[in-house]
């Protein structure tokens, strides 16, 4: 695996991550909360291998088989920093069939320093058949970490790999209860928040012709329950592979930051659709505009379902008579991810394209918005 394909696994794998972990950034509007998270997760891999890679790969991926798995991303986020020997454990309900009690181990984190002028990250964004004026936003990695700030805290979550191979008829309603070193919460995730059924996305497939000089339609069935939708791209640019290229349907410029800022929580299912920041629960396809990617290199395509969500940031106090905050606030929300690489080396090799403008009335609709 050169360079470039590399780069790519690993930038999707932030990507994914980033995804994920939205629910878990601090709020600006109480920048000492801590958040614990809790995300039944349906994961659906997709990738045609080229001739000569081995099957069994040497890192950890949900499966390449196209067969959905059913994990649990959860996990305690808190601004503050660990004390020495700091713990956290979570009860969890039978039907995971994991046990009763998950441990949590805990690190502190802060953003590395980075000095690197010469690898950059270009971000694009929208729907679209060519890429709208004022794209793309590019930063060094330098710049980036700068832009990020004094980012630091502490995380807890789970290293069990049971964890993130749940038996196909696990069901993650019921009762959970935090313990740790940022607080103890217990909450119920109720069965409208259980695992969504897997997205089943009609374009692209691994091994379809690939263009990226052209539009690159990206399609998908609806999923029960689902509340809205988030489309995300990421591959390589630039002659040596030295620049990153990420791409989202947020139409959003600001939206990676939305995600790590808190903004997300302080938001409302149907305020982020008006916002731009996930495409509507009836949108079924979007387009990745033409030319944003490198020939010749890997696209990581995902296309994430989200539920609905329950968001807990008071509790009653008895002896006050009053709500005071709750710490860790909860978050629960649902989400099915589907990821398909295309454009390996070897596997395809054409075009990727809408029949028509790349346009409907559905994706016109939440334009408007």
């Amino acid at each position: 695996m050169n360079r470039r394909t590399a780069l790519s696994l690993l930038c999707a794998a932030w990507g994914m991550a980033s995804l994920q972990a939205h629910a878990a950034a601090p709020s600006e509007a109480v920048t000492r909360r801590a958040w614990y998270t809790v995300n039944p997760t349906t994961m659906t891999m997709k990738m045609a291998l080229p001739p000569g890679l081995p099957k069994n790969l040497p890192f950890n991926l949900p499966g390449l088989d196209g067969a959905p798995k059913k994990s649990l991303n959860m996990g305690l986020w808190s601004p503050q920093t660990a004390p020495a020997g700091a713990k956290a454990e979570a009860d969890v309900p039978e039907g995971l069939k994991v046990g009763k009690t998950i441990p949590l181990p805990v690190d502190n984190f802060t953003l590395p320093k980075v000095e690197d002028q010469q690898f950059r990250m270009s971000y694009y964004y929208g729907c679209a058949t060519a890429v709208p004026a004022g794209q793309p936003v590019t930063y060094t990695l330098d710049s980036w970490t700068k832009q990020m700030g004094d980012f630091k805290g502490s995380t807890a979550a789970p290293r069990d790999p049971k964890i993130s191979a749940l038996p196909k008829e696990a069901s993650a309603k019921g009762t959970y209860a935090l313990r740790s070193y940022a607080g103890n919460v217990t909450t119920d995730l109720p069965a409208e928040l259980d695992f969504l059924d897997p997205v089943n996305l009609v374009a692209p497939q691994p091994g379809d012709p690939l263009d990226p000089s052209k539009t690159i339609l990206v399609a998908w069935e609806k999923v029960p329950r689902a509340k809205g939708y988030l489309v995300t791209a990421v591959g390589m640019k630039g002659e040596s592979g030295d620049q990153a290229v990420m791409w989202w349907s947020a139409g959003d410029p600001k939206f990676g930051m939305v995600q790590r800022s808190g903004q997300w929580n302080d938001v409302s299912l149907a305020d982020r659709i008006k916002r731009g920041w996930l495409l509507g629960p009836d949108v079924l396809r979007c387009n990745i505009p033409a030319g944003i990617f490198k020939a010749g290199s890997p696209i990581t395509v995902s296309v994430t379902a989200m539920g609905d969500e329950k968001i807990v940031t008071q509790r009653y106090d008895a002896a006050t008579k009053t709500n005071v905050p709750l710490i860790p606030a909860v978050s629960i929300s649902p989400q099915s991810i589907t990821t398909v690489m295309v454009g390996m080396p070897g596997v395809g090799g054409v075009v990727v394209e809408d029949s028509g403008d790349g346009e409907d009335e559905d994706r016109e609709e939440n334009e408007d918005n």
